[in-house]
């Protein structure tokens, strides 16, 4: 289980990562409109 977690672990940070990535650019793109 221990293998499995960091896998997972592994396998969701980089799409946490991409997330908020966007949602980073999206907050950028509202304050540049302002």
């Amino acid at each position: 289980y221990d293998l499995d977690a960091s896998l997972l672990e592994g396998w969701q940070s980089p799409e946490r990562a991409a997330y908020n990535g966007l949602h980073g650019l999206q907050i950028a793109k509202a304050d540049w409109e302002k």
